[in-house]
């Protein structure tokens, strides 16, 4: 895991691309209904697995006990998180303070700032980040070594418990939306963070590639059986509920570590690897985009546009500009 993963760097474009399409999509549902056909029925399955995979690949690459052997550390990292979060804040209410007039509030400036869920819904996202880093930061600092490995595992299990139990459901029902929108899906996907950082502390790639000839055939076969079979699926949460969508995307970074990208062009491999780093400003912007530009849902090839159009956009910004704050707000 020393070396740079190309295939992960493919996979955070392709999760970034499906969160635009679950928010942009004509023909996304959800629930899942099935009738498209293929491939389309493949992009309405995998959308919602895109975060628990995003969050995965997040915490796979982190190395908790760097993080949490100084404050610094720790702060430069929750800071690298909060920036784009709160500029995003900011800049979102501007632009719908003039575009929308008297539907914003600064109640709704503070529910977003701490939940996510204002008025760009999809930052729940970034503070779902921020509090599992802030968690297992905690869970390290304080147990260390093999019993930081004990405390995730038990956390992820308890994850699917209070999921399948419907306690968490039942728990933050009655609270207000925008805050059970945002902690009830932290703790939904708490157990995509869990096996990430399982991942890396096993060197779970490595083993993956050693044994890439049983992995690939069984990794696609549980793939489509879950998406085809609704297997260990659960509707009574937060959107994320039930170990289907962690299962997925589990399964998906196994396809991908089964393949060697070292025979790619330098200049292709260039491109994927800039390309990646413009995936955080495609969460970022998205909604702004959708909600202004589109009005409606849009067929498949509009939302590619657009997903092309910002991450052409962020490059050239990221190429031209070279203050750190500018940078730090869309990367």
């Amino acid at each position: 895991m020393k070396e740079r993963n190309i295939g992960f760097d493919i996979l955070k474009i392709f999760f970034a691309f499906e969160v635009l399409l679950v928010h942009g999509w004509l023909r996304y549902t959800y629930p899942y209904k099935p009738g498209l056909e293929f491939p389309w029925c493949f992009f309405n399955r995998t959308g919602t697995v895109a975060v628990p995979g995003f969050i995965m690949l997040s915490f796979m690459l982190m190395n908790f006990g760097s993080i949490t052997e100084s404050g610094k550390k720790f702060w430069q990292r929750i800071s690298r998180l909060l920036i784009p979060h709160i500029a995003w804040t900011f800049i979102y209410f501007v632009i719908y303070s003039i575009y929308k007039g008297t539907d914003m509030s600064y109640s709704k400036l503070a529910i977003q700032l701490f939940t996510g869920h204002g008025y760009n819904e999809v930052m729940w996202f970034q503070i779902a980040i921020v509090v599992l880093t802030v968690l297992f930061s905690g869970v390290y600092k304080i147990s260390g070594g093999k019993k930081f490995d004990i405390a995730v595992i038990s956390l992820g299990w308890l994850s699917i418990i209070l999921q399948y139990s419907r306690i968490l459901f039942v728990a933050l029902k009655d609270f207000p939306g925008y805050f059970n929108y945002s902690y009830g899906r932290s703790v939904e996907i708490l157990p995509a963070a869990a096996i990430g950082i399982m991942m890396n502390r096993f060197n779970y790639c490595d083993i993956i590639k050693k044994n890439r000839h049983i992995v690939l055939p069984f990794s696609l076969l549980a793939l489509f059986s879950i998406y085809k079979y609704d297997i260990f699926v659960s509707y009574n949460g937060y959107a994320y509920s039930g170990v289907w969508r962690t299962l997925a995307a589990l399964l998906i970074i196994n396809v991908v570590s089964c393949f060697s990208y070292q025979n790619l062009f330098k200049e292709v491999e260039t491109l994927i690897i800039s390309l990646a780093k413009c995936t955080p400003c495609v969460y970022y912007v998205q909604r702004m985009f959708i909600t202004i530009l589109f009005k409606t849902r849009k067929e498949f090839l509009e939302c590619f546009l657009l997903f092309g159009g910002i991450m052409l956009v962020t490059m050239i910004i990221l190429h031209f500009v070279k203050n750190k704050w500018v940078r730090s707000i869309i990367t």
